[in-house]
């Protein structure tokens, strides 16, 4: 069975991150503005390959209900190849 290795990256990633704000899908849903069937298909990874606008938002929505550093976010990003939003060198929050 070929398989892409990355697949479900992303989803790991997106629920470890969802877990640590001890927050519901429901939540970041609505702090991102992201559909929250969009997001169950997300981090089920029954979704692949959201668009850079769709994790942007996803991340605003994370870093708003607290709980997760910048460089996490940039990590988030970079699961799906797209560049850092902060790219901070010490990946501390000011």
């Amino acid at each position: 069975m070929a398989s892409d290795p990355l697949k479900g990256d992303f989803a790991k990633k997106l629920r470890q991150l969802l877990a640590k704000t001890t927050k519901s899908a429901y939540r970041i849903a609505e702090a991102s503005g992201v559909d929250r069937a969009y997001l169950s298909r997300l981090l089920s990874g029954k979704k692949t390959n959201p668009g850079r606008k769709t994790i942007l938002k996803l991340c605003l929505g994370l870093y708003s209900v607290g709980g997760i550093e910048r460089s996490e976010l940039d990590d988030l990003l970079g699961e799906e190849g797209y560049e850092p939003l902060f790219g901070d060198e010490d990946g501390e929050d000011d």
